[in-house]
């Protein structure tokens, strides 16, 4: 049986969730306080830590003693460009018919 959606905008957000749960590719998101938000199982997958660990945490518990100046150093210098919000990553716009 299939899903009943409220509006449009609940099936796209449906169809977004179930593609970023389902890819290979590591998908992480936080706030502006660098709180994960989101951690799919490919981020599971690469960096060994279960969604459960990592979700409500402070990005560095993932983040190396190397990588987390550069990280720290690259977004806020983005926040305060962007007004706090951005997009690190490749970004492809894709049409659905």
């Amino acid at each position: 049986m299939s899903p009943i959606y409220k509006s449009g905008i609940d099936k796209e957000i449906e169809i977004l969730r179930s593609a970023v749960e389902s890819t290979n590719e590591g998908f992480i998101t936080i706030d502006q306080d660098h709180t994960v938000i989101l951690y799919n199982k490919g981020a599971e997958k690469i960096f060994g830590y279960k969604a459960e660990e990592v979700l409500g945490k402070d990005l560095d518990l993932i983040l190396t003693q190397d990588c987390a100046p550069n990280h720290y150093k690259i977004t806020d210098n983005l926040a305060f460009m962007h007004g706090g919000n951005f997009f690190v990553g490749k970004n492809k716009n894709i049409a659905f018919k």
